[in-house]
């Protein structure tokens, strides 16, 4: 997707208070140009009073467009790439997707991942004590810095401590644990969160998206969302 689309994610609270606050209504002519579009899943799209576009999703959660052309813009994108062989994020062997460890070492290495996170966005370590309330401190550090050179260099640092900690407050936040799991290449493992019911997170993608793709980054609803997903 194109860096240059504003995006918010926003988690069920957040768009209900979106809803209450702002002039939108359901758009049911928007809605119709995500059939047949199997990349792109909504439940509802709202065309809002100053111009934006917010999707919601099944479980409430939403995505909010700075304009229709902005939304359309994706839904050409995504349209696309479903055209294309698929390449799973962590086959990848361009940046960032090579600054993660190797799959069997991934998980015996997330201290390691979590230490470099505090050193390159300049938080006490002490600060990230895996509390759902401390990815607003890595929030406030990503927001500091310049922004497009973030992207373009400091990013692929901390890919993989940023999937590393947020993955270990949704893991103490549900009690559950790390797995690495195969996809449909044998050749990929991801890892990801499964909980006691046997629910199984898999966020890797939600972190490459909110750090490339959304104006504003927050990790901290990726795992409040994940969180709540989990309670439920």
């Amino acid at each position: 997707m194109s860096q240059n689309i504003p995006l918010q994610r926003l988690n069920k609270r957040q768009v209900l208070a979106y809803l209450g606050d702002n002039d939108c209504s359901i758009d049911l002519s928007l809605k119709s140009r995500t059939q047949g579009n199997l990349s792109f899943s909504c439940d509802r799209v709202y065309q809002c009073a100053d111009g934006k576009v917010l999707t919601v999703s099944r479980d409430g959660g939403g995505n909010l467009y700075g304009s229709v052309r902005d939304w359309q813009t994706e839904l050409d994108e995504l349209a696309v790439l479903r055209n294309k062989e698929p390449v799973h994020l962590l086959y990848n062997q361009l940046p960032p997707y090579n600054q993660l460890p190797p799959s069997d070492q991934f998980i015996q290495k997330i201290p390691r991942l979590i230490s470099k996170l505090a050193k390159e966005l300049e938080i006490e370590a002490s600060q990230l004590d895996k509390t759902l309330e401390s990815l607003l401190l890595v929030d406030q550090a990503i927001a500091s810095k310049n922004r497009q050179n973030y992207i373009d260099s400091e990013n692929q640092k901390i890919f993989g401590s940023l999937i590393a900690y947020v993955g270990e407050v949704v893991r103490i936040a549900i009690n559950g644990e790390w797995q690495m799991r195969q996809d449909n290449n044998p050749d990929i493992w991801e890892p990801m969160i499964a909980s006691q019911n046997g629910r199984v997170a898999s966020f890797c993608i939600l972190i490459f998206d909110e750090l490339y793709e959304a104006e504003e980054s927050s990790f901290y609803t990726i795992a409040e969302m994940l969180i709540e997903d989990h309670q439920r």
